[in-house]
């Protein structure tokens, strides 16, 4: 594990397709999924402390909390739990592709007009609750 500590001079990479997933479920899924392209991982050095084992393979940035909410940039009060993780999105199938590995068994969901992140999760949680595995989002 690459460990910098106390660099708050790093910036997020200048592409603006990269985003930050924030919270430490949404960081954990993240970084446990093979798929994810992980750009950068800033965390406090208590939630270092205590998830060592999970940061392992990964270059982590050690931080402070000015520096968390710099990056945010949220007018909100927003509690990241310490971790914020910058990501290229995942790799959108298009949904010819996703109809031709469709088999009678699969349950498929589809959302529209979906706006607000909160029940979009709430949705997606409930779908795998119930063996939903493929999720279409549309968007405009």
């Amino acid at each position: 594990m690459k460990r910098n500590k106390n660099k708050t001079n790093n910036h997020l990479v200048n592409n603006s397709k990269s985003y930050l997933l924030y919270g430490k479920h949404s960081a954990v899924a993240a970084l446990n999924n093979p798929r994810r392209k992980i750009i950068n991982i800033y965390v406090l050095e208590e939630f270092f402390t205590k998830n060592q084992y999970m940061l392992a393979k990964h270059n982590v940035q050690i931080v402070n909390n000015d520096f968390l909410k710099k990056i945010i940039q949220s007018n909100e009060k927003i509690n990241c739990q310490g971790i914020v993780v910058e990501v290229m999105p995942l790799e959108t199938l298009n949904i010819e592709n996703m109809i031709e590995k469709h088999s009678t068994h699969d349950r498929i969901i589809i959302l529209d007009h979906i706006t607000n992140p909160q029940n979009a999760g709430a949705i997606i949680r409930s779908a795998v609750a119930f063996n939903f595995f493929k999720i279409i989002i549309l968007s405009d």
